[in-house]
């Protein structure tokens, strides 16, 4: 076991190398964007030790019960330098989520690297029974609960990691040349993880797919940074910190509209505080999800402020389980489905 000594030496000198890795000067900055980092990765930590518990797990429950275990928590603390007090069951959700979508990505790249031909690469995205399970071993989901869409909406979500993490590497320029460039490295990774042709990638799908990344990305940093912001200068911080990201990953369309971005962000959070919600009452996480998101304090957020992101998170919920489902049936026409007038009511907060 790490003593406290010891545990505050490791964190800072993962501090500094997070900071001579990626180029941040300011030292505060840097920092948000570490604890942001270091809870995400939390998920690679209690990964193992969850899929170990559901080996052995007689029941479903039993199944669900070990991504919110004591020694899930545990695991995630160590991986992630926090205290095991810090981790929130939501937490350990969302950890196991992030790595079910790389466990299908993983699956993804896997196929199409061993592909010699384009309908090869193709026949990769129509693996989805093989995906199922591979999801079913991560998150304790039966098979039969899992739909052909959801695994076309974790593919997809993959891609536009994948997108986004090609255009980071860029680096922040203004060199219009070079933009295009990443955006062209941003097309080719799209590729490589979807088995797409590079050609028929459009630009608005790479920027769709970007965007949809930046802004879960967006969510992470604020709710990451706004745990901790007990006083306005540390909210200005964190807001600061969200603006420095979007110009780092060369955002055409901000230009200092942060609080467009902000809301943005906070459908993304409400939409992902509803999706890793377990019991039937979820009003109070998607308050601080919104609370988080904007940069504000949860008692400021109105019903009215609730009842309008929670629509804004329905819609685009349903909107990105129709395209997955349109997705899955192109290649099977029986595919199986989310109800999309279900999944509108379920995020809207509304009942059938």
């Amino acid at each position: 076991d790490l003593t406290k000594l010891n545990k505050e030496a490791c964190l800072a000198k993962a501090r500094e190398t997070f900071r001579n890795t990626t180029g941040l000067i300011d030292s505060r900055l840097s920092d948000i964007r570490f604890d942001m980092e270091r809870r995400m990765s939390a998920g690679s930590g209690a990964a193992k030790v969850v899929q170990e518990c559901m080996a052995t797990a007689v029941s479903d429950q039993d199944k669900r019960r070990c991504i919110t275990s004591e020694d899930a928590r545990r695991a995630a603390a160590l991986a992630s330098g926090l205290n095991e007090s810090e981790i929130t069951d939501a937490d350990l959700q969302r950890a196991i989520q992030d790595r079910a979508k790389q466990s299908i990505g993983e699956g993804m790249k896997g196929c199409i690297m061993n592909a010699t031909t384009r309908e090869e690469k193709r026949a990769c995205a129509g693996r989805t029974e093989e995906l199922k399970e591979v999801l079913a071993a991560t998150n304790g989901k039966r098979l039969d609960e899992i739909k052909d869409s959801d695994i076309k909406k974790l593919v997809n979500r993959n891609n536009q990691d994948s997108a986004l993490s090609a255009l980071r590497a860029c680096g922040r320029t203004d060199n219009k040349t070079f933009l295009r460039e990443c955006k062209e490295d941003a097309r080719r990774a799209i590729a490589d993880a979807s088995g797409e042709d590079v050609d028929g990638i459009s630009d608005f799908k790479v920027e769709r797919e970007t965007t949809s990344a930046r802004t879960r990305e967006l969510a992470r940093l604020m709710d990451s940074c706004m745990r901790d912001a007990n006083s306005m200068s540390k909210t200005s911080e964190c807001k600061g910190a969200a603006e420095e990201l979007l110009k780092d990953l060369n955002t055409e369309n901000f230009r200092g509209r942060l609080e467009h971005a902000l809301e943005d962000a906070a459908r993304a959070a409400v939409r992902e505080a509803k999706e890793v919600c377990e019991d039937g009452d979820c009003a109070d996480k998607v308050r601080e999800a919104i609370a988080r998101a904007k940069g504000k304090r949860v008692e400021d957020v109105t019903k009215l402020d609730e009842k309008g992101m929670l629509k804004k998170a329905a819609r685009a919920a349903t909107v990105e389980d129709a395209r997955a489902c349109k997705q899955a049936r192109v290649a099977n026409s029986s595919a199986s489905c989310n109800g999309l007038y279900e999944k509108f009511l379920e995020f809207s907060g509304k009942k059938l």
